[in-house]
């Protein structure tokens, strides 16, 4: 079968594990199981799913910024569990196509860095504010909307009432405004750290999400922007951050 010839590496990777709870020829048809529900990825339950822009956004630029699409075939994605990344973290893109945002400002190319994708991981990055997203809702960071999409999803929409989305780059703000027509939905061109809100103002849930990858150096950030909403909402959280304490810590240890 070709595909379990693709996913032979993979398979020498489980059976070690796996020949100490069955014989050989079980060991055998469980690692085809295995490989091929791992090639595939675990399927986002449909409430993340909707926080998915993959064919609601298109592709475009403005400034530095660019927005499109990407492909990635099994044996791509075999690559990626062969790297030590996926054997740390688990981490990996599944086939399929897929959103990203770039800004050529970022990386070694001329054709920039990814600041945001809609991948399955990164997507249950955000599971904790489409989770627990109700009432008034603030946004540090618009990227790709992500999260603003699955908080007006159909499994979600009744639940909010107002989302704010303060976003620094007017040009990424060119990009999604578009897509972002709602009238529950306000954007603010400002900064997250220095923006003024008027007296009074409060929101169910407050998520940060405005740093372009997962690193410890990012932690101070977090930890100041917490305290300044800290009094103005029921809840806060931030993407990536228990990864990125984990990092901090390791460093530190």
């Amino acid at each position: 079968m070709l595909l379990a010839k693709r996913l032979s590496p993979v398979r020498r990777l489980w059976q070690p594990s796996l020949m100490s709870n069955a014989n050989r020829k079980e060991c055998e048809v469980l690692e085809d199981d295995v490989a091929e529900a791992l090639i595939h990825g675990r399927p986002l339950p449909p409430d993340l799913a909707a926080a998915r822009v993959t064919g609601k956004v298109l592709p475009g630029e403005s400034g530095n910024w660019y927005i499109d699409r990407f492909t990635i075939d099994e044996q791509e994605a075999v690559a990626q569990m062969l790297r030590p990344t996926y054997i740390m973290t688990g981490r990996f893109v599944p086939p399929g196509t897929y959103t990203r945002l770039c800004d050529r400002r970022l990386g070694e190319s001329e054709l920039g860095d990814v600041v945001m994708s809609d991948t399955p991981d990164e997507i249950r990055d955000h599971a904790a504010i489409l989770n627990m997203g109700h009432g008034r809702v603030l946004i540090n960071g618009l990227g790709l909307g992500c999260v603003v999409h699955g908080l007006l999803s159909d499994e979600r929409r009744m639940r909010v009432e107002h989302i704010d989305v303060v976003e620094k780059d007017e040009d990424v703000i060119k990009l999604m405004s578009p897509y972002l027509d709602d009238e529950r939905v306000e954007i603010h061109h400002e900064d997250a750290f220095t923006i003024k809100w008027p007296i009074g103002s409060h929101w169910n849930c407050v998520w940060h999400d405005i740093w372009p990858e997962l690193s410890d150096l990012y932690v101070p950030e977090i930890t100041k922007l917490k305290q300044k909403y800290g009094n103005r909402c029921m809840w806060q959280g931030a993407w990536g951050e228990r990864i990125m304490r984990d990092k901090s810590l390791w460093r530190s240890s």
